[in-house]
């Protein structure tokens, strides 16, 4: 039942009360239920908590993406969506938030709670509410220890031809600059071993290329650890810039002018190579050494970029009657696709004790 028929029913119901009773006796019973019936609809409208959602069998782990999604509880049971809305902030430690996405860190640089700390205020017209929750991590999900490189720059598109100042034909367009080379894949000095105490096992990454080092949590769920230090893709080939349109037959006073030939487009620039695998060093704890054929190493060249568009032809000048047509321009020449990257040296596996307290 709406809120228009539930007024609708407790007038009516107030008005049959009011004429049945003395006059001083109404008036003081007519105000009660009035101002109670209020209440009580208010009381209905206005919010009682603030609930967050999420799927706790999602995949909450390092560098993975987490829906959450924010609701208004009315006393009457029903809910409002509030996820997207002005009035509601977030304050996150353990990931970062944006439009109902926590994002997790990929790449912490210190052993942390492995929790996700999640605080969120509404402050609406008649509602002002504030709900805390932590959200442990599960680490469900392969472990993705992403060190690719990065994919190297487009192209850029050639100039589009104009038209020439003295004389009607259009311009060659200009031709797109290669794409650039993709970046190699980083080196890597991998640590695994257990926490006795805990029985979770650890992981430290050196990154050779930066001298930055990583620490990761990781329970074996079935999922395994990926380590990807793949070659960055080539930057695709710059798009050949359009040619220009020739200038159309003119006929003045002083002179006849003939149409123009339309320009040629420019040639696609070419794309770049991929960047080369990386390699790593993997030192493996013999109280770890279970976990050995958990961990899949990928250390691929990176793919060649595509080559570039060709430009487009200029449009030949439209000819006057009595005037000779003339040609458009043509097609320019597609870039050439770039060769990939070569595969780093094969990995090395190392099984052998050392101090997870000085393991550079």
């Amino acid at each position: 039942m709406n809120d228009f028929l539930i007024r609708k029913a407790i007038i009516l119901t107030l008005i049959h009360i009011s004429n049945r009773m003395h006059h001083y006796h109404q008036l003081c019973i007519l105000s009660f239920l009035i101002l109670t019936a209020c209440a009580t609809m208010k009381g209905g409208k206005k919010a009682k908590e603030l609930r967050i959602d999420y799927n706790s069998a999602a995949e909450i782990n390092y560098g993975y993406t987490l829906q959450v999604d924010f609701y208004a509880v009315y006393a009457n049971g029903k809910d409002k969506k509030l996820t997207h809305k002005s009035d509601l902030k977030i304050e996150v430690t353990g990931a970062t938030y944006s439009d109902g996405q926590l994002y997790i860190e990929g790449y912490p640089e210190q052993f942390g709670r492995d929790v996700i700390d999640l605080r969120a205020t509404y402050s609406g017209k008649d509602d002002s509410l504030v709900k805390e929750i932590s959200i442990p991590f599960n680490y469900r999900g392969p472990l993705k220890l992403i060190f690719t490189g990065d994919a190297g720059t487009d192209g850029k598109k050639g100039s589009k031809g104009g038209m020439e100042m003295v004389f009607r034909n259009g311009l060659n367009g200009g031709d797109g600059t290669d794409g650039a080379q993709g970046r190699d894949g980083h080196n890597l000095s991998v640590y695994i071993w257990k926490d006795e105490s805990t029985q979770q096992y650890k992981i430290r990454v050196n990154n050779l290329e930066d001298q930055k080092s990583y620490y990761y949590n990781y329970l074996d769920s079935g999922a395994g650890i990926t380590i990807d230090v793949s070659g960055g893709a080539g930057g695709t080939g710059g798009k050949g810039g359009d040619g220009g349109d020739g200038k159309d037959g003119r006929i003045t006073d002083k002179k006849t002018k003939e149409p123009g030939s339309g320009g040629n487009g420019g040639n696609g620039g070419n794309g770049g190579q991929g960047g080369n695998g990386g390699m790593v060093y993997l030192f493996i704890h013999p109280n770890a050494a279970e976990l050995q054929n958990r961990i899949a190493i990928y250390n691929f060249g990176g793919a060649g970029g595509a080559g570039g568009p060709a430009g487009d032809p200029g449009k030949a000048g439209k000819p006057l009657e009595g005037q000779e047509a003339k040609a458009d321009g043509t097609t320019g020449l597609p870039g050439e696709p770039g060769p990939s990257g070569s595969q780093g040296n094969a990995t090395t596996i190392s099984i052998e004790a050392f101090d997870p307290e000085n393991n550079e």
